[in-house]
């Protein structure tokens, strides 16, 4: 991902960079930053369907999700570059495939061998899953 960041940030001019006074550090923190920020999103969006399908009411799932995404854990990790984000949507993502009619399996075993790879203690929860 950071061989990405480092591309991406050496395709912008340096006169853009120094117009809005970046360096290519600060172009490449705030681009990890806005690429957690939209997993962030996106783990919400798919917490709302999950909790819409276990709750069956879409106001109380609504409320729950932005209840629980208002929280400082959640809050302050939408924007820092840890793995919890990342980590959280592909929990949420295992858990809305698991309670599909059909679920794929293919899907599954991917969701769970990633988890391992972003950090060591997320092996016991794809074990846990499996």
């Amino acid at each position: 991902m950071f061989v990405a960041v480092d591309a991406l940030t050496r395709a912008v001019p340096d006169q853009v960079l120094n117009a809005v006074r970046w360096d290519r550090a600060r172009a490449a923190r705030d681009l990890i930053s806005i690429v957690i920020a939209v997993l962030a999103a996106w783990t919400a969006v798919l917490t709302l369907r999950l909790t819409t399908t276990v709750v069956g009411g879409a106001a109380r799932a609504a409320f729950v999700v932005v209840l629980a995404f208002a929280t400082p854990p959640l809050l302050s990790m939408s924007l820092l570059a840890f793995v919890e984000i990342p980590a959280a949507l592909l929990c949420v993502w295992f858990v809305l495939e698991r309670l599909r009619p059909h679920p794929r399996p293919i899907v599954m075993a991917l969701l769970l061998a990633v988890l391992p790879w972003l950090h060591l203690r997320y092996a016991v929860i794809a074990t846990a899953g499996m």
